[in-house]
């Protein structure tokens, strides 16, 4: 996709705006842009006043503080733009409106840099290439966990071109800390990467700064690295820079193109052909061969919509498509439809699973782009867009889409392309000035009508529809050779179906599938890989020991080899029974969602029952708070035990005096393998 060509579609202005763009950040009643050029960064303060839309300055006649108002054009309902000083004084406003304004009445973005974004052409990355955007990749291996401090850990640092240090503990954590700020100083990188960056490592490394003092000034104003706070669901900032979790990343690929879950961070490299099988990699190499792959899609997404390059990666596209309409509607001085007074979340779509255990060989067809093609051929989009401007950028992204056309595209086209065409569909059902209920209920009953044909199709061609998700069609093929007899029998429904949509279809053929339950699949790949789909793997509070043997046990069925099953269970229980596992493969984790405060409440109130996560953190609350993660195992004699009443966390475990409740432990992988029982063939027997 050409950017230029996408802003111009709506855009006369797409040319304005300061050149490369890497972060902004609300510096009082101005927002500091940072730009880098080639003799490094810079950066511009430009005045910001955070506004809302009203639909008559009379909503705000009992507000205390001063408001500025400036009329917009047009006959739209919102059609007052109202501005504060400063967003303190915004979050008053908000706060003002929620209790004393119908919501249809006014409307606001709740993100400062979407806001300035909205009244300025201004574009992250403008004439800026990927690999003119600075990047350090953090890689760490530790002995400890997320929980608590590492005694031996090492962070591997790497920019991709060239650049490597190695930051070990062995002289103390504070020296590895003082030279992992030194380094992110000195290199002054626009985005710091990771594989697990905010789920292991900076949660790690922060823990480890709180214990022995140590301050990370990662900012570009040597300011601290902010960690999400107790009360907030928030990920850690680093000021004037971006913080790019690579596995997010992953999750996306897994989620719009292949499913990938399960995989290693090696095996990920090999599957993207970035190492070779033979040859071993280290980690801090093919995270970043990884991230050098992948991120250049949402490279590309915030030079297309108006966004931060974290807000592309971790918010839904269809926010800042959003965010383009306002802009459109604003740089002309127009008024903007109101949001519905009402609006229901959409349902979301669950898997059906039409033929359980394996089927093979597979074939996936991908169903991504969908409802963006129904939309486009049906001319729906929302009512009150009374510009005509989605379905106009609608159209010139399939075109684009169509211009790009290849056999084999690269990666982050395919990426591109499946971040943004499903956004528009995604608009209709966020409330926003431009949510639709009736057009978001037509698309999908269409989508139904469409899956149900295909369904018909597949079957009149030999084939039998195995399992089905929103994002894809698995199909089993009475032989390899009917998969492209059946492969263009489909691509022909579709094309003559919705026109201008030939170059969206794909498909990926795979060896095997085992399905669990709707939306729990795992496959086979052809290189002998497996990757899982679901939350049959993907349960982080799961038990080590049983995600084990279901992986195991999902290994033998893939790979037609499930008369192994029952052996293969055989083999966990006596280890249970000889203690053979370490206390770390039986210890569950748990995360502390809400206060310990309002858990207690709740409790008492009788709205939930005791949880041994919180009924641990209760017993030192000084210790541990909203959003840190507790392991525990259990303990007794009996399978028949209240856990909140027998668990310990793991550190007070004591090998010479071990009291892990085997039988506890045994029945739960007796019922794990009772619900794949059904799937396995039956015992031999004598009649």
């Amino acid at each position: 996709m050409v950017t230029d060509d996408f802003q111009n579609t709506l855009s006369r202005h797409s040319h304005s705006g300061p050149d490369g763009l890497v972060a902004l950040e609300p510096t009082g009643p101005f927002m500091r842009l940072f730009l880098r050029a080639e003799t490094g960064i810079t950066f511009q303060d430009y005045p910001f006043q955070p506004f809302a839309l009203v639909s008559s300055p009379a909503l705000l006649e009992g507000f205390a503080l001063p408001v500025e108002y400036r009329q917009l054009a047009g006959d739209g309902p919102l059609c007052w733009l109202a501005t504060v000083e400063t967003w303190q004084q915004w979050c008053r406003l908000r706060d003002y409106l929620r209790h004393h304004a119908p919501t249809s009445d006014w409307y606001a973005l709740h993100d400062s840099r979407q806001q300035f974004l909205a009244l300025n052409q201004a574009w992250l990355f403008k004439g800026l290439a990927f690999q003119n955007v600075k990047v350090l990749c953090l890689t760490s291996t530790a002995d400890g966990d997320a929980t608590k401090p590492a005694d031996q850990l090492t962070v591997v640092v790497t920019n991709g071109q060239g650049f490597e240090a190695r930051c070990s503990s062995q002289n103390g954590m504070s020296s590895l800390l003082l030279q992992l700020t030194g380094i992110i100083q000195e290199q002054d990188p626009d985005v710091l990467t990771g594989y697990n960056l905010t789920r292991t490592t900076l949660p790690l490394l922060t823990r480890s700064a709180a214990q022995h003092q140590i301050k990370l000034t990662w900012g570009r104003n040597s300011s601290l690295l902010q960690t999400p706070g107790q009360h907030s669901s928030g990920s850690f900032e680093v000021y004037g820079r971006s913080v790019i979790d690579l596995h997010a990343l992953i999750q996306h690929h897994h989620r719009l193109i292949e499913p990938l879950g399960g995989l290693s961070l090696q095996r990920l490299a090999e599957r993207f052909e970035l190492i070779h099988a033979s040859h071993a990699s280290d980690r801090s190499n093919a995270a970043m061969l990884l991230y050098q792959t992948l991120a250049p899609a949402w490279h590309q997404l915030a030079q297309q919509l108006p966004c931060t390059f974290e807000a592309a990666v971790n918010r839904p596209a269809a926010a800042a498509l959003k965010t383009l309409l306002l802009r459109s509607y604003l740089t002309d001085n127009q008024s903007l439809p109101a949001p519905p007074a009402a609006f229901e979340s959409a349902q979301p779509e669950v898997g059906q699973l039409l033929i359980p255990g394996r089927v093979s060989p597979v074939v996936r067809y991908d169903l991504t782009l969908l409802k963006p093609a129904i939309m486009q051929a049906y001319q729906i989009a929302p009512a009150t867009d009374r510009k005509q401007l989605l379905l106009t950028l609608l159209r010139s992204s399939f075109a684009l889409v169509t211009a790009a056309a290849d056999s084999s595209p690269p990666v982050s086209q395919l990426l591109i392309q499946r971040l943004l065409l499903p956004a528009f569909t995604e608009l209709l059902a966020r409330h926003s000035p431009f949510s639709d209920h009736a057009a978001r209920a037509e698309v999908d009953r269409l989508s139904r009508v469409i899956i149900r044909d295909l369904h018909a199709c597949l079957t009149g061609q030999g084939a039998k529809p195995a399992a089905q998700d929103s994002q894809g069609l698995y199909t089993t093929c009475s032989s390899p050779g009917a998969v492209t007899t059946v492969t263009a029998a489909l691509q022909s429904y579709l094309t003559e179906l919705l026109p201008g949509s030939n170059h969206c279809w794909r498909h990926q053929q795979y060896q095997a599938l085992f399905s669990y339950k709707p939306g729990c699949y795992a496959l086979l790949h052809p290189d002998g890989s497996i990757s899982h789909q679901g939350s049959m793997l993907a349960a982080r509070s799961m038990e080590p020991y049983l995600k084990e043997f279901l992986n195991d046990a999902v290994t033998l069925l893939l790979t037609d080899q499930a008369r192994k099953i029952r052996s293969l269970y055989e083999q966990q229980v006596l280890r249970l029974r000889q203690r053979d596992y370490p206390v770390s493969r039986l210890a569950r984790t748990e995360k502390l969602v809400e206060p310990l405060e309002q858990y207690v409440r709740s409790v008492q109130s009788g709205k939930r029952n005791r949880a041994a996560v919180y009924e641990l953190a209760l017993q030192a609350p000084d210790r541990w708070h909203q959003g840190d993660s507790i392991r525990y195992y259990v303990t007794g004699s009996s399978k028949q035990v209240a856990v909140h009443e027998q668990c310990r966390p793991i550190q007070d475990f004591d090998p010479i005096r071990p009291d892990i409740n085997i039988p506890w432990y045994a029945e739960r992988l007796y019922l794990l393998f009772r619900r794949l029982e059904p799937l396995l063939p039956a015992e031999p027997t004598l009649f």
